[in-house]
């Protein structure tokens, strides 16, 4: 099964070419990027990006899975804190594996750092500094 991620950052724009130098954006009529492909490790990794009208149901559901968990409550209002401030999300979308591909879980933390966000991924939530914050990843890092 293909690696899975979510990145949330509380910025209104975002240019992963400013990152990557690989980066390749496709963009809306409204010239909004849709999605970023980036090279990373000589495999293309797309980032789609979530349409702003798909943005409020989705962190509110987010926002639900993190109440849920049986975690420490500030830890839990930190990260639902991270997640209200978002503003744009990117969701993975690659071939390969984490442990195919080690150089996927760096990309993903580049992106998160650059922009003060966090990274979803393994039922867990990650600051952009590699704090686990909630779930199953916390304590194990």
């Amino acid at each position: 099964m293909p690696a899975n991620a979510t990145i949330y950052l509380p910025v209104e724009d975002v240019d992963l070419g400013k990152i990557f130098e690989s980066a390749k954006s496709k963009k809306t009529f409204f010239k909004r990027e849709r999605y970023f492909e980036v090279d990373v490790a000589g495999d293309l990794v797309r980032f789609n990006v979530m349409p702003t009208e798909q943005l409020g149901s989705h962190l509110n559901g987010f926002v639900g899975y993190i109440s849920s968990l049986h975690d420490d409550d500030h830890r839990k209002q930190e990260a639902t804190s991270f997640v209200r401030q978002s503003r744009i999300v990117l969701g993975l979308v690659t071939k390969k594996e984490f442990y195919e591909n080690e150089a996927l879980i760096s990309c993903l933390f580049e992106i998160a750092e650059a922009y003060g966000g966090i990274v979803f991924t393994q039922n867990s939530v990650i600051k952009f500094d590699g704090n686990v914050l909630v779930g199953p990843l916390y304590g194990n890092t």
